[in-house]
């Protein structure tokens, strides 16, 4: 087969699990004859657009509003900033994160340093989508990720009028359980017959799969509905990242980490700038900070006291109108 069947023959394998996949280079360590054997790296086009009408496809709208749990010194961190920072995954709590899915690539030159280097390549941001099922499991999500009801869950819009331009970054919903990764075991069984068949090797799929890759965890997760705001940066596992985009920083373990900072808008279509992410590329994603909750654990005097240390710093930073509230849930629950 030569370099234009071998792109042809893999995106039709590969439609049934990205509609919108296409390879935006293939490159082969040896002329194309079909009398020898040669490897190809088939490399995906990075951006979201990839995503549209998959089953991973999550369509913004005007009503959408996502809330993401944190701590409260990191709802300041991110008004003093002007900017959200998504984490590589080495950073999550979640230690089986990528490796529910990458097991597929088991023999397949995917080893733990291999995985530890596709973490590093992806940055994430948790989102929740506000909704009846969020408000059904909101003291779980709080007790988990909002510092046991002393946290703060921040509520965002995102632009939805240019989603599927982004490129490098991503937003998906997750999907759980064994049975959502029946798509992509299909797929790796018969690329492989492919290369049986034709007798050349394609290098290191996992890596045109990674953003996908990491919209599945395991059925436990299930109830978090999360939706996932990412980015793929890719580099080889010998090198660090060399981009200023990237930072470093240390992880929960004590190992090294990296970020990016995100720009947050004080209005969509409005970039608010700030000295301290200037040195951020424009980022064509378009997202504001439209409300803040303070966790249910505060009672009436500790929180009218967090409440003005938050629209002072809102103020200070110009981040527009932000709502300052108190989670509703303190209401219906004695928390100990």
């Amino acid at each position: 087969m030569k370099h234009d069947e071998v792109r042809e023959a893999i995106e039709k394998l590969l439609k049934p699990v990205l509609p919108n996949g296409y390879f935006q280079t293939l490159s082969s360590t040896s002329g194309g004859s079909s009398n020898n054997v040669f490897a190809v790296e088939p490399i995906i086009k990075n951006a979201n657009w990839i995503l549209k009408d998959s089953r991973y496809d999550f369509q913004l709208d005007h009503k959408n509003e996502f809330i993401h749990f944190t701590t409260l010194k990191n709802a300041i961190n991110i008004i003093n900033e002007n900017a959200i920072r998504l984490y590589d995954l080495n950073n999550l709590d979640d230690p089986q994160e990528l490796l529910f899915s990458a097991k597929l690539f088991q023999g397949r030159s995917l080893d733990q340093k291999e995985i530890k280097n596709l973490k590093s390549c992806l940055f994430s941001f948790s989102l929740i989508r506000h909704s009846n099922d969020f408000k059904e499991n909101e003291y779980q999500f709080w007790q988990l990720y909002g510092e046991r009801g002393k946290g703060a869950a921040l509520l965002f819009t995102i632009d939805s009028s240019n989603q599927y331009l982004w490129e490098n970054t991503y937003i998906g919903k997750l999907l759980y359980g064994e049975e959502d990764l029946e798509p992509i075991r299909k797929f790796i069984a018969e690329y492989e017959e492919l290369e049986k068949a034709h007798k050349f090797l394609i290098g290191n799929p996992y890596k045109s799969l990674a953003p996908i890759l990491c919209l599945h965890k395991s059925e436990i997760y299930k109830f978090e509905e999360e939706i996932r705001l990412f980015k793929y940066l890719p580099k080889p596992s010998y090198q660090h990242h060399a981009d200023n985009e990237v930072m470093l920083d240390v992880s929960r373990n004590f190992s090294e980490t990296y970020f990016i900072k995100q720009p947050i808008r004080e209005q969509h279509n409005k970039t608010k700038v700030n000295s301290d992410v200037t040195s951020i590329k424009e980022s064509n994603i378009n997202i504001r900070l439209s409300k803040i909750l303070i966790g249910p654990r505060y009672n009436t005097k500790e929180f009218e006291q967090l409440k003005g240390i938050l629209i002072h710093a809102c103020e200070r930073n110009g981040m527009g109108e932000v709502v300052i509230d108190q989670s509703p849930f303190s209401k219906f629950f004695n928390w100990p």
